[in-house]
């Protein structure tokens, strides 16, 4: 699912786009395909010797055990565990976008759920 919230002048836009595997597929044959061969040997080299990404394992962690989480809630225990509420919100969009949570629309909030 896409949601896309903002404002078109002074009017308020809340809109949700559902997709289904073939939808997704049909975007995804719209989209020039990178070539693998276009890295070079430093980027290659980069990309495998980055270290893990242990604020990203931590709000997985988080929201696997709690199993879920309303978006308040899960964005305070985040932005502590980002150390500021900007890193909070980075790993808030990151938990949303990935295939191990899902994201409910709640009665105040949305619910994140773990089902990875």
């Amino acid at each position: 699912m896409i949601r896309i919230r903002g404002y078109v002048g002074e009017l308020a836009v809340d809109l949700s786009i559902e997709m289904d595997e073939l939808d997704w597929a049909q975007l995804g044959r719209c989209l020039p395909v990178a070539q693998a061969d276009e890295q070079t040997d430093e980027q290659a080299k980069a990309a495998t010797a980055a270290p893990p990404d242990l604020h990203w394992q931590s709000a997985q962690a988080l929201l696997q055990s709690a199993g879920q989480m309303d978006g308040p809630q899960l964005l305070a225990e985040l932005a502590a565990l980002g150390g500021s509420d900007q890193a909070g919100k980075r790993l808030l969009v990151r938990l949303r976008h990935s295939a191990q949570v899902k994201v409910d629309a709640g009665v105040d909030a949305p619910l994140y759920r773990w089902i990875g």
